[in-house]
């Protein structure tokens, strides 16, 4: 019999589970692109302001100090700290300017 859905997956339902979430994400992002396409500039300023700063430099930090907390010297868990607090900073202050820029 003839299917559209990838071979490992049974039924239908189990294909629309997984491609439902992905569809939905990839049409909203689309559609806010298509309205704000005149705000292109400001928009990737506060997606990277806001979310590659929280993932490159806070999160890393975080998880560091909390997977090696009691293995690590007390210079290492200041710098995690250092970082986390300058990663937090430069995120607010890069989010603001961003926002007075769509403004």
């Amino acid at each position: 019999s003839m299917q559209i859905w990838p071979e490992g997956m049974a039924t239908r339902k189990e294909f629309l589970q997984s491609f439902l979430p992905a569809a939905v994400v990839i049409f909203l992002t689309g559609a806010s692109a298509c309205f704000l396409a005149q705000k292109v500039a400001a928009l990737a300023s506060f997606a990277g302001a806001l979310l590659v700063n929280l993932t490159s430099v806070v999160t890393p930090a975080v998880m560091y100090m909390r997977l090696a907390s009691s293995k690590t010297d007390q210079v290492k868990r200041l710098f995690c700290a250092f970082l986390v607090v300058f990663g937090l900073i430069t995120a607010v202050a890069g989010t603001y300017l961003a926002v007075v820029d769509m403004g």
